[in-house]
């Protein structure tokens, strides 16, 4: 397959589903005005998936794909496992229709907790997903991903980008952070970055803890049990997760810092997933606010069934303007936290 990077006869965008075709026309009406080659409307495509009487899927792509630069952008949305063979079925047609390159954009990788085999002869989900991808030479871009290290199953380019700059943005609209809590031992790499960025002057970060958890499934429950690292009472405090599923992590963790005193409890996550009685367990926690991004598509009932404690910042231009540089063959190494 050849290499793209903007020597290929034009880009076609590749939303997957409705949702997804209304985030990518917002980024692409957001683009700067002062970048080149900017993305038009007319460049983006439709995905047409059907499905026959007995359930089996069909997918057609309306657009003429023979020598361009494709750019799928995947939609974490449920059914998940219909969504991946959707995608799978539109990375085959891709290629034959002659596509120069193919790339997947998916803010939210699906599967990608199954990075490893942590239980006697458990399935390696992820890999099977970076499989798909490479049947079809596929290169992949996605954000903030639960293991860095998952990145190196795919055979072609692939890119992590980092949404910490974005969250951290809206937290500082809010009250004084004083502690940045994680809410296992597995976080604290990246709650020292989020320390050294929101400090209290050039001479003094903000103060870091840790929560000890207990997982008792694979669920995302858990039991937090204690609070390690800086003194929380009385503070600001701020929690800082990688994902917000079912809330049960986060509640829990915030239930210990109340026990501790904490003045005030807030939480930021890169992905609000929210299964399940998530929004319910925000309800009737002591967490005042959560924070996160909208990579995960975030319908408005469950704002409104949050009450004012959940909110989603969009992301939309970020991701196409990702998708434009890798397009162009610009550099997203200003997108990308490398890891220190």
């Amino acid at each position: 397959m050849a290499a793209g990077f903007g020597r290929s006869l034009g880009v076609t965008l590749l939303p997957m589903t409705n949702s997804m075709r209304e985030f990518v026309l917002k980024g692409v009406r957001e683009q700067a005005h002062n970048t080149t080659l900017r993305f038009t409307e007319e460049d983006v495509g439709r995905v047409v998936v059907s499905r026959f009487a007995q359930s089996e899927i069909l997918v057609n792509i309306e657009d003429e794909l023979n020598g361009r630069d494709v750019i799928i952008f995947f939609s974490y949305e449920p059914p998940i496992n219909e969504r991946i063979t959707e995608l799978r079925f539109a990375m085959q047609v891709a290629k034959r229709a002659g596509a120069d390159r193919i790339t997947v954009i998916a803010g939210y990788a699906p599967y990608s907790r199954g990075e490893k085999q942590d239980q006697y002869h458990s399935s390696i989900a992820f890999k099977d997903f970076a499989d798909s991808l490479n049947l079809y030479n596929a290169c992949f871009i996605t954000c903030e991903i639960h293991s860095p290290i998952a990145m190196g199953f795919f055979d072609e380019p692939s890119r992590e980008l980092s949404l910490r700059d974005i969250l951290m943005a809206e937290v500082r609209m809010g009250s004084e952070v004083a502690v940045v809590v994680s809410t296992d031992v597995g976080g604290v790499k990246d709650v020292r970055k989020w320390s050294e960025a929101l400090y209290i002057d050039k001479n003094r970060y903000l103060a870091k803890a840790v929560v000890d958890k207990m997982r008792t499934g694979n669920d995302d429950s858990s039991m937090a049990e204690q609070c390690f690292g800086a003194d929380v009472n009385g503070k600001n405090v701020l929690v800082v997760d990688d994902e917000a599923m079912t809330l049960g992590t986060l509640v829990s963790a915030a239930k210990v810092l109340q026990k501790a005193g904490a003045k005030s409890i807030r939480a930021a996550a890169y992905h609000g997933v929210l299964v399940g009685s998530a929004i319910q367990r925000l309800l009737d926690s002591p967490i005042q606010e959560l924070i996160v991004t909208n990579t995960v598509y975030v319908p408005q009932d469950k704002l409104d069934q949050a009450k004012g404690k959940l909110r989603a910042i969009p992301i939309e231009r970020f991701l196409v303007e990702a998708a434009r540089r890798w397009h162009v063959g610009e550099s997203l190494r200003s997108m990308i936290e490398y890891a220190k």
